[in-house]
């Protein structure tokens, strides 16, 4: 009986990842240029794998301004591309991004780069990324155009919130964040 009761459960297993969705935010409109707001398009394709039970939603190398927050619903994973371990450099203007970022000079390439903005001056606002039980957060970099050291730093929310378990972040910088991970307020 115990044989029976382990082949159903990695059935079962197996048959949820083959069932797994993988959607890409681009898909959705999002544009890694730094300039084009896409919030609506990561929170779309983020809404639309937690509708069907779960997913991947995959973010290319890029700069994705983000002046919104993002919540990740429950079983989705937003995975963004770790091409290097990040430098800091000055980011020249090219084709893919005709015009830097404010504050480039502190700007990191390598990778999947989320530009957060949102919440600046409110520290008891929403975080930038609010993630829920069974999520994962992986292979992105957060970075703060606007943050500056002097004469104080801007005070934005939480970078990283969540409640419930099994919550992984792998593979992520956070640069310039105000309050970077809280994950004890909601447990």
């Amino acid at each position: 009986m115990g044989r029976l009761t382990f082949s159903l459960a990695l059935w079962t297993v197996c048959l949820g990842q083959a069932g797994a969705m993988d959607l890409w935010v681009t898909d959705f409109g999002a544009a890694g240029d730094g300039k084009t707001d896409s919030t609506v398009a990561f929170q779309a394709a983020l809404d639309t794998a937690g509708k069907a039970g779960g997913g991947r939603v995959c973010v290319p190398s890029g700069m994705f301004l983000i002046e919104g927050n993002l919540r990740i619903p429950q079983n989705v994973s937003l995975i963004g591309v770790w091409e290097a371990p990040p430098v800091a450099t000055v980011i020249p203007a090219s084709e893919r991004i005709p015009e830097p970022p404010v504050n480039a000079n502190a700007a990191i390439l390598a990778g999947t780069v989320l530009l957060a903005v949102a919440g600046a001056g409110d520290e008891a606002g929403a975080p930038f990324l609010f993630l829920e039980r069974n999520t994962t957060l992986k292979g992105v970099i957060v970075y703060y155009p606007n943050q500056v050291a002097a004469p104080e730093p801007v005070p934005y929310p939480w970078t990283i919130a969540g409640t419930g378990d099994n919550i992984s972040l792998l593979d992520c910088l956070l640069v310039n964040p105000y309050k970077a991970v809280d994950f004890g307020s909601q447990p």
